[in-house]
Parts: C-alpha cells; structure tokens; sequence
C-alpha cells in the first residue's frame, strides 16, 4: 500500500464515527427517536444472531471441505466475513449497518473472496498438519499411508486399567 493509500484509508476511518453521528442525528429527525432506537436495537439483535449462528458452522463446514479433499480456508473467510458483518450490525450507526447487510448477502462475500482476499493468502505456502504427519509415516515397503487408500491412522493415549496397582482398601472389600 502506498502512503497516499494509508493516509486515505486512516482519514475514512476517522471520519466514519462522526459520519455515523450525523446520520444518525439525521434520521433520527425524520422517522423519530422511538423508531430510530428500535431500528438500531434491532440490527444489534441480528448482529448478535449472526455471529451466534456462524461461529458454530464456520468450523465444521472448514472440516468438512478439508475431509472431502477442498481447500478449507475459503468457509474460513466466508465465515469470518459473516462474523465481521455481524459485528458491524452490532455497532450503532447506520452506515456500519448498511455495509454488515451487504455482507450478508452470499454472492458479494463470494466476490470479496475470491477477487481479493484469497489473492492475499494464496501466495503464502499452506500445507496442513495431517499432510506432513502422512508423508512423514513411511511403511517398510517405502510407501507412505498417504498412498494406501484403506490406511486409516487413529492416534491417541491410553492407560491398560488391568495394570493399575489397586489400594489395598479396595481389593479387601472386593473379596469379600
């Protein structure tokens, strides 16, 4: 980003709160303060909805595009744009209203990412944990589990309950 650039982008930012001030000023004139509070409570309650209903979804449907072989950050970002639409339905104002429910709407997140966002993230070299750990697991033949297509590795701990020493309290009273 050029300086020019940063220089516009910190003046729209500190522009926006008094923009949402006097809009809000605005049309608190003209529909009334009652209907304005409602309408900004509102938008705060399907902020908090959004946010409630993709913070669970978000993870699972990243698992599942990374099981089926997809790329998982694309329902990362999607999510994270819901989330930030959420949030921005959250804050009073009507401008952050109005760009938190053009963020709602699924073709304009979809452009969002793939015209910019993913650009940002696609030349960094991403390789998942299972990946390395398969290609890191060589069987004797020289193939690697990533290449059997039935391999099926379950990592884990366990405790063998038969080898635990018991207090002697409790093996006298379950003899008896």
């Amino acid at each position: 980003m050029s300086q020019r650039t940063k220089l516009a982008f910190l003046l729209a930012l500190a522009a926006l709160p008094l923009l949402e001030i006097g809009v809000l000023i605005r049309l608190g004139q003209a529909i009334g303060f009652a209907r304005l509070a409602l309408l900004v409570i509102a938008t705060a309650i399907l902020g908090t909805i959004v946010i409630r209903r993709v913070g669970v979804s978000m993870v699972s449907r990243a698992l599942q595009g990374i099981e089926r072989g997809r790329d998982g950050l694309g329902p990362i970002l999607d999510g994270f744009l819901q989330v930030v639409a959420g949030m921005l339905l959250i804050f009073p104002g009507l401008i952050s209203d109005a760009l938190g429910i053009l963020l709602l709407v699924p073709p304009l997140r979809h452009w969002l990412i793939s015209s910019g966002i993913l650009k940002i993230f696609g030349s960094v070299p991403f390789e998942s944990a299972s990946a390395r750990y398969k290609a890191a697991e060589k069987a004797p033949d020289g193939k690697t589990a990533a290449d059997d297509a039935h391999a099926v590795t379950i990592e884990g701990e366990y405790e063998r309950l038969s080898e635990k020493t018991i207090p002697a309290e409790k093996a006298v009273r379950r003899t008896r």
